[in-house]
């Protein structure tokens, strides 16, 4: 029964991040949920790494969220608490079976990355 949006933006670049969130927060009044889930495919085995292509693994499919969320956390905080759902993927705890190192390794970051938010923003009512 509630109301959902979606926006587009380039999540890898932190201007989009910000106005992402602004954006949300002028349509709602607030920000209560995040739902954080963004990816693109790495491929290769750690020997087999194309720096171009680590880069960009990392910026959408690990930096985003963090960048995403650093804008969402002060909003929830402000709106009395929220909810972040950051997806992450099997391969971040189970990598190595496709040999894309860098999906793995962010996806891996994605986990970490909702673990640290959690201790640092749990008693600010955001999980």
């Amino acid at each position: 029964g509630g109301t959902a949006s979606v926006f587009e933006a380039d999540v890898a670049g932190e201007p989009d991040c910000r106005l992402l969130v602004e954006a949300a927060v002028d349509r709602f009044g607030g920000l209560h949920v995040l739902m954080n889930n963004v990816g693109i495919p790495g491929h290769g085995k750690v020997t087999e790494i194309d720096v171009e292509d680590w880069d960009r693994v990392m910026d959408v499919n690990l930096k985003s969220m963090a960048l995403i969320c650093k804008y969402a956390v002060p909003a929830m905080a402000c709106s009395g608490g929220g909810s972040i759902i950051n997806v992450s993927s099997i391969d971040g705890i189970r990598a190595g079976a496709f040999h894309n190192v860098p999906y793995a390794v962010a996806k891996g970051g994605v986990i970490a990355l909702s673990r640290a938010m959690a201790v640092h923003h749990g008693r600010e009512g955001i999980r």
